[in-house]
């Protein structure tokens, strides 16, 4: 019976062609018998669904056992055969979109033989496939503090975008309020005190960009609640050239009042500030074009909500575009001391204007009118003149010149201040000799300092006082054998009675060293630097050349040395030319190129140093001749011996 069935719906296939119009018996001709006994279907309904589906409806037809439809889409000239099944409905996913589908069923019954035998048609229906969006999920309206409605819903699936209806309380329809993009809107235009109803609906643009809406499930409301009267006599004026000041009466039980802000390019004001008070000024406001204001009074209710008043106006004003100062800064430079100023800056122009440099003003002390300083053509200035003992105030204006020569003054937003310091010493170093720690440093040229404040920290402590002197070398010897020993040494000047403190800009630290020869030599030389150069010369307190003071040095051990640097480079020990092999008593020997013979010497003592007796000209010009400290890798080392 199953393959006669088969068969007969493979004919029904294969030769049903059913033009709309015409009667069933005509369109029937295969054998296919029509019994009147079957009744057509009745209440035949198509109707358009979402995301382009058409849903096909009828009232069963009595005795029927199934039924057989029939479709013609909107690009075919007549019906075919499209489903058969039991129910009594079915949703078409595949018409052409756009276009009219139309739709026949037939009631249908299985006789003795398997043979399907059909019943009539007495009319069919269409619908227009339209490919729209089903309507949002889970829409909820919430107050947005008391007097905006903040509406949420779950994603339309494939929608490109909602569009947000509204009606009053006492409205009689919906109209639409909003276009947006993504689930979410905030409506600040709620009507107070009564309910607002809300609908949301889903659209599509189809390929020829048209707008497809789809529908909206349903509907939800708010009761935003009133706000205080609206802000009068609202007035917006420039403060100095880049910031705008706003003015405005008190409005009636208002708590404080919301500042909005837009710019002529912007299309809506956002929020900018808060104020308890009927003023005030916008230091930032977008510079040479206009900027709009809106002032929203509110108060807090009962329970802690802030209801907004309304806005009835705006104002405007157009700062000048002075460009903004920022990040004024005063920090003490790391060599002299003074105080440098500096700066960022937004703009080079004002106006239309570039600018034409920048005005500097200065008070000292907190007391007192500020009062011009100097003028800089640039974003920074040091100021060489800083009081060491009251704070220095400055502030700085950008200017240019006017046609007429006078200056156009900027604002200036901010200050800042410091003192002057007493410039730190140079190369601070810390000896580890026997039984104590020799510091030696180098006084800076660009400030006098009357003497030296020693500060000391051992292990894990802080640092103290320790001596004062007004040398350039302080020896501890009280220092702890068992925790490293730090050091920072600061310049001091007595300046009105007032000892003020210089700049530290770097600690070293060591520990006592136990007796051993060889720091023993180096230890000894100290106690001759400063005796002059004297070439040939072999006096450590008179005059020495570099051979003559290793091999004097020595001899107060009862070593003997070889006289010249040549000699004393292939006797000893060698120890090669790494100084991190070196200890304190080596002797080291320079060259100036590695094929050639040594042609100066001195002793090593330690933390890459030594003591020789030479002629060294600083940076700075100063001129140091005779016994003295240096780097011990100043020149090319040939060779390192050790004669102990």
């Amino acid at each position: 019976m199953r393959r006669k069935l088969k068969l007969a719906i493979t004919a029904l296939v294969l030769v049903f062609s059913l033009n709309l119009m015409q009667p069933v018996s005509a369109a029937i001709d295969d054998g296919t018998q029509i019994t009147e006994t079957l009744q057509p279907v009745s209440d035949l309904k198509a109707v358009s669904l979402d995301y382009g589906k058409i849903k096909v409806s009828w009232t069963a037809s009595e005795g029927a056992e199934g039924y057989v439809v029939y479709r013609r889409t909107g690009t075919e000239e007549a019906m075919s055969y499209f489903t058969m099944l039991s129910d009594t409905e079915i949703t078409d996913d595949t018409p052409v979109t756009g276009s009219y589908t139309y739709y026949r069923v037939y009631p249908y019954i299985m006789d003795a033989d398997g043979e399907m035998v059909m019943g009539p048609s007495e009319t069919y229906v269409y619908a227009k496939a339209v490919y729209k969006p089903a309507p949002v999920q889970n829409l909820k309206a919430q107050l947005s503090g008391p007097t905006q409605v903040k509406l949420t819903w779950d994603p339309s699936e494939e929608a490109d975008g909602y569009l947000v209806y509204r009606k009053a309380e006492g409205e009689e329809a919906f109209s639409y309020r909003y276009m947006v993009e993504d689930p979410g809107f905030i409506d600040s235009t709620a009507k107070r005190d009564v309910y607002n109803f809300y609908r949301i609906y889903p659209y599509i643009l189809d390929d020829s960009g048209t707008m497809v809406v789809g529908g909206s499930g349903s509907y939800v409301y708010a009761k935003p609640v009133s706000g205080p009267e609206p802000v009068q006599n609202l007035k917006a004026s420039l403060s100095y050239s880049n910031q705008v000041q706003l003015r405005w009466e008190e409005s009636k039980d208002a708590e404080g009042y919301l500042i909005y802000r837009k710019t002529e390019y912007e299309d809506q004001f956002s929020y900018l500030y808060m104020v308890d008070k009927n003023s005030f000024t916008d230091l930032n406001p977008s510079q040479g074009i206009y900027n709009f204001y809106r002032v929203y009074p509110y108060f807090t209710d009962s329970e802690g909500n802030m209801c907004t008043g309304a806005s009835e106006t705006y104002v405007y004003a157009r700062p000048l575009g002075f460009p903004t100062v920022y990040n004024l800064e005063a920090e003490n430079d790391s060599w002299s001391g003074n105080l440098n100023l500096s700066w960022n800056i937004d703009s080079d122009m004002a106006d239309g204007h570039y600018l034409d440099g920048y005005l500097i003003y200065r008070k000292i002390g907190s007391s007192g009118e500020f009062k011009y300083r100097a003028i800089s053509d640039y974003s920074f200035f040091e100021d060489d003149t800083a009081s060491y003992t009251d704070y220095n105030f400055y502030v700085v204006y950008p200017f240019y010149y006017k046609e007429d020569g006078s200056m156009q003054l900027g604002p200036c937003e901010s200050y800042t201040y410091g003192k002057a310091k007493v410039p730190p010493v140079g190369d601070l170093f810390a000896y580890e000799q026997i039984d104590q720690i020799r510091l030696q440093w180098r006084a800076n040229s660009q400030g006098k300092a009357d003497g030296y404040d020693i500060y000391r920290q051992q292990g894990d402590g802080s640092f103290t006082y320790l001596n004062s002197t007004t040398g350039t070398e302080y020896i501890d010897k009280n220092a702890s054998k068992t925790e490293a020993n730090y050091y920072r040494v600061y310049p001091y000047r007595t300046i009105n009675g007032q000892h003020v403190l210089g700049m530290s800009n770097t600690y070293v630290y060591g520990w006592p060293q136990n007796y051993s020869l060889g720091q023993a030599i180096a230890d000894y030389g100290w106690q001759f630097i400063g005796t002059p150069y004297v070439y040939g010369g072999n006096s450590l307190t008179t005059g020495v050349d570099c051979s003559g003071f290793t091999t004097q040095v020595h001899k107060h051990f009862g070593i003997d040395l070889p006289r010249t640097s040549q000699t004393q480079e292939s006797a000893g020990k060698d120890i090669g030319r790494d100084l991190e092999n070196a200890k304190p008593g080596d002797v080291i020997c320079y060259c100036y190129d590695l094929s050639e013979p040594s042609c100066h010497v001195a002793i090593y003592v330690g933390r890459g140093r030594i003591i020789h007796s030479t002629t060294r000209e600083y940076a700075d010009g100063t001129v140091v001749d005779g016994i003295q400290i240096g780097y011990a890798d100043y020149m090319t080392i040939k060779t390192i011996r050790r004669f102990w």
